[in-house]
């Protein structure tokens, strides 16, 4: 049975002990009036002394046993309602003309109260917070006009001073013969508690997840992705859900794919790099942790994956390495040029003197000293450059017309090797902050090397253009190119792709135009060509800003002959 269908029988069935004695009395008084009067009346009459026989020893004993037998079950119902009601885990709370009348314990303890009487006899908006009277007394007038109200969610306020958030469904009732409410009650406080405690921490969780740069991903062991943070789309560039892609196969380099399958299937934690396919098609160098979610048999049911993108690192670390193999060729080329430069001036004096003196016969073998002996001093100066730093002198030149010096200078060398330069220069090209010798060196060596690359002949086109803050200078030939596996290394100390080559040029020009604060990059493919691109700062640059950069440049100004 229902609260609602209990409460309807309580008041169909309800009768007080008062109303019970006055009943009892009054059916006792009409029964010796009634029976006076028939003896007074119609005792001559046989048959009505039977009459009243029978009804007095048999109707008045049925009806009273019928009464006592109601007024049992009456009590036995309001027992059994009483036992329920406190029986029942929820609290309840009966009230009329805004006192309350009684309570169940679990009311007393929601209320802070030591017992039911210090709830009993007190108004029942003293424990309503003021913002929600209003709506209470509006209810409360609904209800005493017999309107149905839905489950309202309040404050009340408990004897101890606590708020309490409740939700109270209130029905009409009668209480001890007297119409009242009873107030059916949840509370609500935990879960409230919880639900802002949910809602602060999903808030928390939103701000991590949107503004974090690692990306983080829970995968099942079979490389099925059950989630994947907003993040990783700025660390691939893509978005793998959206593409299908959740396995994590889709974006691991082939190659790393199974060390990083076997590591799933570890239940220890990991620190392992990778390389993930970014949404340009490069591949870049990802630092994976890997922590296992096991279950109670012992068994990995998930990995929590931290993923971070280290490619800058990495290449940091490679520039770092290079700078200081960079520090020990300078400090071994300062030694080697010191030792050889003055045993080579020597030999140089020596021979040509000899030379002079030298017979017809002889004189072609003096030659090929005197040119093996030019070329040791070409290398030692290429070694003095290295470790003789000296300050640039900067100023605004025009780089188109160094450009055109250094292709005029170099035309001989390209008629003689069957090639043409094409220049593409665009107008009004911005003029740059350099050292303008410096600048002529990087020059020579990129034509050289083009020229050399090309010994068949063909085309070597010069463009030069600007964009935004920077110029732009791209040098392309249609030599036999440069090997993928190769191209990392390029710029390296003593690395070479020629026979005769030092690899000292290349790297010469990469310092000089770094410390132009500028950019120099090598595209190359094999049977294709070789595409150099520099890049250099416009005056528009804040000159401060360029004087303040590295001063120092490993090159010899004096030297534009020298190319690797």
């Amino acid at each position: 049975m229902d609260m609602k269908h209990r409460d309807h029988e309580w008041r169909k069935i309800h009768i007080t002990p008062v109303k019970q004695r006055v009943f009892y009395v009054l059916i006792g008084l009409m029964w010796i009036f009634f029976s006076g009067w028939l003896m007074t009346h119609w005792v001559q009459y046989p048959v009505t002394v039977f009459g009243l026989w029978i009804f007095g020893t048999v109707v008045v004993p049925v009806v009273l046993l019928i009464l006592f037998r109601q007024h049992k079950a009456l009590r036995d119902t309001r027992e059994e309602y009483r036992l329920f009601v406190e029986r029942i885990r929820q609290p309840i709370l009966i009230h009329g003309d805004g006192i309350i009348l009684d309570a169940n314990r679990y009311a007393v303890d929601l209320f802070c109260a030591r017992n039911k009487e210090e709830l009993i006899g007190k108004p029942v908006f003293d424990f309503v917070c003021p913002e929600y009277r209003e709506v209470v007394q509006e209810r409360i007038g609904r209800l005493k006009q017999g309107i149905a109200t839905d489950a309202l969610e309040e404050q009340i306020l408990t004897l101890t001073g606590e708020v309490r958030v409740v939700e109270i469904v209130g029905v009409p009732v009668t209480y001890n013969g007297r119409p009242a409410i009873k107030c059916m009650i949840r509370d609500m406080t935990q879960r409230k508690q919880t639900e802002e405690n949910l809602k602060r921490v999903a808030e928390l969780f939103r701000l991590i997840e949107q503004n974090m740069t690692d990306a983080i991903a829970v995968m099942n062991v079979d490389g099925t992705a059950e989630y994947i943070s907003p993040s990783h789309t700025h660390l691939i560039g893509r978005h793998l859900v959206a593409e299908g892609g959740k396995y994590i196969s889709e974006a691991v380099h082939p190659d790393d794919l199974p060390r990083i399958k076997t590591l799933f299937q570890g239940h220890s934690p990991f620190r392992t790099e990778c390389r993930v396919k970014h949404a340009s098609g490069r591949w870049i160098t990802v630092e994976m942790s890997g922590v296992p979610v096991i279950d109670e048999q012992q068994n990995v049911r998930r990995m929590v994956l931290v993923c971070r993108d280290i490619t800058e690192r990495k290449e940091s670390e490679a520039m770092l390495r290079k700078s200081d193999k960079l520090a020990a060729v300078g400090e071994l080329a300062a030694g080697v040029a010191h030792e050889i430069r003055n045993p080579l001036t020597a030999l140089k004096g020596f021979t040509q003197i000899l030379r002079a003196k030298a017979s017809s016969h002889d004189l072609p073998f003096y030659e090929i000293m005197h040119s093996e002996l030019q070329r040791i001093e070409v290398i030692t100066n290429e070694l003095l450059m290295l470790a003789k730093p000296r300050e640039c002198k900067f100023k605004a030149v025009q780089v188109v017309s160094i450009v055109q010096e250094v292709i005029t200078l170099l035309s001989s060398r390209a008629v003689l090797n069957n090639v043409q330069i094409h220049q593409e220069f665009e107008q009004n090209t911005p003029m740059v902050q350099c050292d303008e010798n410096q600048l002529k060196q990087v020059f020579i060596n990129v034509i050289k090397n083009a020229i050399e690359a090309m010994p068949r002949g063909g085309n070597l086109y010069v463009r030069i253009q600007s964009q935004g803050d920077r110029v732009y200078l791209e040098f392309v030939d249609e030599g036999n190119g440069i090997a993928a596996e190769h191209l990392p290394l390029i710029g390296q100390p003593f690395f070479t792709t020629k026979e005769t080559g030092t690899g000292l040029g290349l790297m010469v020009s990469y310092k000089i135009i770094q410390g132009h604060g500028g950019t120099m990059d090598i595209q190359s493919q094999v049977g294709s060509g070789t595409t150099v691109t520099i890049s250099l700062p416009a005056v528009t640059m804040a000159s401060d800003q360029l004087r303040n950069h590295t001063r120092e440049n490993f090159v010899n100004t004096d030297s534009f002959g020298i190319a690797q």
